[in-house]
């Protein structure tokens, strides 16, 4: 069985195709340097490593976090993510309490109650919140709010836009 080409009926079709199919290839021949030179010149995005990304799905996510929920999120199985931690030598354990305690320090920074940022940073009780912050951090939350006290005024003024 034979393909079948396509002939045009007449030489002026013929003639206007072939301008046509000119064109083209001359538009494509102008186009692909300036494209090679844009990309060349665009600036290269580095994925964020897979730490990075579980770290950032905790931040909005701290009081519902799971394993299955910061898999899903940075797309791959659960099985992958605790393989991609293990390679970085953490646990998602690891990571939901930095998450936590950078979480708890921004808002110790403010006049918010133990229990409010307690339940904040995912702990339903006062005293996990307390044990928790003190293993990580080497002192209580009261004792690290009264000594970065003077930070509060930072913390409180608006950011530049």
């Amino acid at each position: 069985m034979q393909a079948s080409s396509f002939t045009p009926s007449s030489p002026r079709v013929s003639a206007l195709l072939s301008a046509l199919a000119l064109r083209e290839v001359e538009r494509r021949a102008a186009v692909a340097p300036a494209a090679r030179a844009s990309l060349a010149q665009a600036p290269q995005t580095v994925p964020l490593p897979p730490v990075e990304r579980v770290l950032g799905y905790l931040r909005l996510n701290l009081a519902t976090a799971s394993v299955s929920g910061a898999a899903r999120a940075i797309h791959v199985s659960r099985r992958s993510l605790q393989r991609l931690l293990h390679a970085e030598h953490t646990s998602f354990r690891e990571l939901v309490v930095r998450a936590r305690v950078e979480c708890a320090k921004a808002l110790l920074l403010t006049d918010r109650p133990m229990g409010s940022i307690s339940v904040a940073v995912g702990l339903r009780k006062p005293e996990q919140f307390r044990r928790q912050f003190r293993d990580a951090v080497g002192m209580g939350p009261k004792e690290w709010r009264r000594a970065h006290a003077g930070s509060r005024a930072v913390a409180a003024l608006p950011r530049a836009s």
